[in-house]
């Protein structure tokens, strides 16, 4: 199975590149774009939108994702980050005008996504239905179980009691919160992710004040890991530049076609509008927010194989401030999880009522099943440890990256609405 991973994550860095050449680098337009569109619509609700993929994603990817990362395949898995970072953002930009394009009102509410593109721009009924099942297993059994875990083990070191309380106690409060409506997850994550963005930024930039005198020494220890074949191997190589893939892919989501879930909820005025702001997430994301984190994870210079993923983050932050710093990373664990978590649902609610156009089930008794498979999910990653659950995050991207991927070529090929899109 780590073969075939292996394989399809390769595979899709390969495509990013040719997407790359064949759109003319639309990663270099990000910011003139996103710039031009705030001037134009001030507080326009796409922003909204942004910042709600944003929230899913500003989560355990970037925390977890690059510990688990560096603990696995070295520093110079954050290189091979950025890397596949920049050329993947395309696919972000393409998912996402696909999104808006093949959007529909369900309900009252704009819904679209991966799932949605299939049916509609492919025609393809029997390929959406998979697509949505996987989509289905992903934000339900795959990835969710990655953030309650997180947050479990965050809690636990600023609480006395054990997992299953704290989880027990999480699945309630978790329950309550989604089935007040997705407007109420928007709510949230609006008045979260800008201020724990902020915050989280702020203390890592301290961080790296703090231990400025090893800044450039630990750069330095992030290329030689990432490209020095002679002296570490080549197959210690190709373990750094996979799992870099790996972990970039999982920290940004982009090419999956899970975030369209989130974008195609969108009144963005034009389709390539919100391309661009799913690049910008990107940026945000991987080359930003797992950039300066690994940088301070690898100025401690300690063995990062002694620790498993969330435990590393707070010793980042404990060995800098002691019991204060303890609380401060189980803090930023908590509400960088828990905030990724709701997006997270929200991004399976929508592709769940997919199966409205195919069952006999109207949209609350799907939502309610959703919701049950959810809970599941939640009990497997306050159960498991992190080495399992990794491994139901690499069948997840397996799923969708090597489906997407497909699916994305083919709606070019039929339409070439990526390539003709306006982009004034």
């Amino acid at each position: 199975m780590n073969t075939i991973v292996n394989i399809v994550m390769f595979f899709i860095l390969i495509m990013s590149i040719l997407w790359s050449i064949y759109l003319k680098f639309p990663q270099f337009r990000v910011f003139k774009e996103v710039r031009k569109f705030n001037k134009k619509y001030p507080k326009h609700d796409t922003y909204k939108t942004f910042l709600v993929s944003l929230a899913t994603n500003l989560g355990t990817g970037n925390l977890v994702g690059v510990t688990t990362g560096i603990i696995i395949g070295g520093p110079g898995v954050i290189v091979w980050m950025w890397i596949f970072g920049f050329f993947s953002s395309v696919l972000s930009y393409i998912e996402n005008i696909y999104a808006i394009k093949y959007q529909e009102k369900i309900d009252g509410e704009n819904r679209g996504g991966a799932c949605y593109y299939i049916l509609k721009g492919l025609n393809n009924p029997f390929l959406s239905i998979i697509f949505a099942f996987f989509l289905l297993l992903t934000n339900t059994i795959f990835f969710p179980p990655i953030q309650i875990n997180t947050i479990v083990k965050a809690l636990i070191e600023i609480l006395p009691f054990n997992k299953y309380i704290i989880g027990a106690f999480l699945v309630i409060l978790i329950v309550l919160i989604v089935t007040k409506g997705t407007k109420k997850i928007i709510d949230i994550t609006n008045r979260i992710v800008p201020i724990m963005t902020i915050s989280f930024m702020m203390a890592i930039l301290i961080l790296l004040f703090i231990k400025i005198d090893v800044l450039w020494d630990s750069i330095k220890i992030i290329f030689y890991s990432a490209f020095n074949f002679k002296s570490i191997g080549i197959g210690i190589l190709l373990n750094t530049i996979t799992v870099g893939i790996k972990r970039s892919l999982f920290s940004h989501e982009a090419g999956l076609g899970t975030m369209p879930s989130i974008t195609g909820m969108s009144n963005a005025p034009t389709p390539n509008i919100q391309g661009f702001f799913g690049m910008l997430g990107v940026y945000v994301d991987t080359l930003l927010m797992c950039t300066i984190t690994g940088i301070v994870i690898v100025q401690l210079n300690i063995d990062f194989t002694q620790f498993e993923g969330a435990d590393l983050v707070i010793e980042v932050f404990k060995s800098n401030f002691g019991v204060f710093g303890s609380l401060l990373g189980s803090l930023f664990l908590f509400i960088f999880a828990f905030s990724s978590l709701l997006g997270q649902y929200y991004l399976g609610e929508s592709n769940a009522l997919l199966f409205t156009k195919f069952s006999r089930f109207n949209a609350k008794k799907i939502i309610y099943i959703y919701q049950m498979i959810f809970v599941i999910g939640l009990l497997i990653g306050i159960y498991f440890n992190m080495q399992i659950i990794i491994g139901l995050v690499d069948i997840g991207l397996l799923l969708l990256g090597g489906t997407n991927m497909f699916v994305l070529f083919f709606l070019e090929k039929k339409d070439r609405i990526a390539k003709k899109v306006d982009l004034s």
